[in-house]
């Protein structure tokens, strides 16, 4: 969250920071996610094992951009999903 903190809301960093900066990937958010968009493969190879190879960050990290880009928002708003729809 320092991060969104210090580049998002403050403005700080090299110009274009704030776009690619991402939330923390926790359970949490993955849960939430999986909820949302059951049968993710992606979503499901992280509940086996979790973020244990430089591929599997790339992959949450691509699904976390298209879900961005769905949503109309930012990488980093991609947080929202930690409080959605309860």
């Amino acid at each position: 969250m320092y991060l969104k903190t210090q580049c998002y809301v403050g403005g700080r960093g090299r110009k274009g920071l704030d776009e690619v900066i991402h939330p923390p990937i926790d359970r949490i958010l993955v849960g939430k996610l999986r909820e949302e968009y059951p049968g993710n493969d992606v979503l499901r190879i992280f509940s086996v094992g979790g973020i244990v190879e430089y591929s599997r960050y790339q992959q949450i990290i691509r699904l976390l951009a298209s879900i961005a880009k769905r949503e109309r928002c930012k990488l980093i708003e991609v947080d929202q999903y930690w409080n959605y729809r309860e």
